[in-house]
């Protein structure tokens, strides 16, 4: 519709003016949502400014519609204030493009999602057509491009809501990334060439793909060179796939990413199992009964974003649970490999002689992190252990490592101090039976299921889903075998029996 600062076309009306209300209330909600998921600064204030802006955009066409007169600087800085907003969110995608290819690879395992994206893209494209076509002199093209508009952003609200009650991004129970601690005796290959070498034009020939694996722990970059930025650090035994070579590099995909490494730190052997077959510990087996642990196999199938306080009389409210992350190698989804250990550790615990608990069993309840910890509770349980799974933007890190509240925590700082040393037991002998990389005990008072609980408590992230060696260990039955081994050890040695 054509509303110039001279003009008011015939028949324009209030009415008409509410329908351009719709499609920003629409995208205002769905960008709230997205901002809570995302956790993007930048992203939330070009969404804010877009959001702000079509609705002074509504403002300004009733005032047209009323008053019949044309109020031309509030149209001119929605044609200045629209293109910032959408210019800050594509800034914001492509400075964290990695964030953000994770959020899309997990909405493509959610069709509907993928879907309901594409309806939007559609109505989008579809309005931009119209407001090119159409007779702008006739009011009625305002109907037909505002509710075509109306449509595809509640596409977009939808899509979002359901990525949020499906969990198909990780809303509660955030982990702090930390990079994996190496022990002292750990080197990195220095992998660096001559300064001529390094800054001499290097052509990469292509080769057929095959698979190779490191030989020591080296430095990933992301150009044949020395000077070249490190992506990030492969351990020793880690499989890449070739793609290229020089004389002096390689160039690998690892992960989901394409990079390069020193050729003489990598050989087409494949290395064999650096672990065996873990040992339960010899202890009085008599002094386990009557022992409770329960047993939270981490999040569900299906999501819930209703929320529910962090903590006993807390004012902070959370997401109820959610369904996940999902391995980046195997595809196997967080809440299946979660429920795999939970029952192998409920049969590896029953044969020691302790009363097992269980939060789940099956992947299709509704349980919220509230609620497992009061499972718990009301069974008397002397610890809890929540099995869950990591995950980080940087497929180099792996290894593992435990949670537990401190003792400022203003929920259950009683438990506090057992908490930590039963992360401490657990995390020792899970590293001691798998050899994952003991990234130690991470002390946190945000995690709903902890701050619940009555009795000590530990969140195991057992290894990281999205790195390569990580999520296809723990895939392995022999290697899970160990990881059960590992946590079992753990819990013997919190009781010292």
């Amino acid at each position: 519709m054509k509303v110039t600062k001279d003009t008011v076309p015939e028949g324009f009306s209030i009415q008409m003016a509410l329908v351009d209300l719709l499609p920003v209330l629409f995208y205002g909600i769905a960008n709230i949502l997205l901002g809570y998921i995302l956790r993007d600064s930048l992203f939330i204030t070009g969404g804010a400014i877009c959001t702000i802006s079509g609705t002074i955009k509504v403002i300004w066409k009733m005032i047209v519609a009323v008053k019949r007169q044309n109020v031309w600087p509030m149209f001119l800085q929605m044609r200045i204030f629209m293109p910032l907003g959408f210019l800050l969110i594509i800034i914001s995608i492509i400075i964290n493009r990695g964030a953000f290819a994770g959020f899309f690879g997990n909405i493509m395992n959610y069709p509907l999602c993928l879907g309901l994206l594409i309806a939007w893209v559609i109505g989008m494209i579809a309005m931009t057509v119209c407001a090119i076509k159409l007779d702008n002199a006739d009011v009625k093209s305002n109907w037909i491009e505002q509710s075509i508009n109306a449509v595809a952003q509640l596409m977009l609200l939808i899509c979002v809501i359901v990525i949020m009650t499906t969990g198909a991004m990780k809303a509660d129970e955030v982990v702090e990334i930390q990079e994996p601690r190496q022990e002292e005796t750990t080197t990195i290959v220095d992998d660096s060439k001559s300064e001529d070498n390094a800054k001499a034009e290097i052509v990469v020939n292509p080769v057929e793909e095959y698979n190779a694996w490191t030989t020591d722990r080296v430095n990933f970059r992301d150009n044949p060179s020395a000077d070249g930025k490190i992506i990030a650090k492969i351990n020793a035994r880690e499989e890449v796939t070739v793609t290229g070579e020089t004389d002096e590099w390689l160039q690998v995909r690892y992960g989901n990413q394409l990079g390069f490494v020193s050729r003489e730190y990598v050989s087409t052997e494949e290395p064999q199992a650096t672990y065996g077959q873990a040992q339960p510990l010899v202890v009085d087996r008599s002094k386990t009964t009557g022992r409770i642990v329960c047993i939270d196999a981490g999040h569900q199938r299906y999501g819930s974003s209703a929320t529910e306080p962090n903590g006993p009389g807390s004012g902070t409210m959370k997401a109820r649970v959610t369904g996940g992350t999902t391995g980046r190698t195997t595809g196997v989804p967080e809440y299946q490999l979660t429920l795999d250990i939970a029952l192998k550790l409920q049969a590896e615990l029953e044969a020691r002689g302790y009363t097992v608990v269980m939060t789940r069993t099956t992947h299709d309840v509704d349980i919220s992190n509230m609620e497992r910890a009061t499972v718990a509770n009301n069974a008397g349980a002397d610890i809890t252990i929540r099995i869950h799974a990591n995950g980080s933007e940087n497929t180099g890190i792996s290894g593992a490592l435990t949670m537990a509240p401190s003792e400022s925590n203003p929920y259950c700082a009683y438990i506090a101090n057992e908490s930590q040393y039963l992360s401490r037991c657990v995390i020792d002998q899970y590293c001691a039976a798998t050899g994952m990389a003991n990234q130690g005990v991470s002390i946190t008072d945000t995690m709903t299921g902890i701050n619940w609980c009555q009795m000590p408590v530990t969140i195991i992230e057992m290894g990281y889903m999205t790195n390569p060696s990580d999520d296809v260990n723990m895939q392995d039955p022999a290697y899970q075998n160990n990881m059960v081994i590992g946590i079992a050890n753990g819990i013997d040695a919190f009781f010292a029996l």
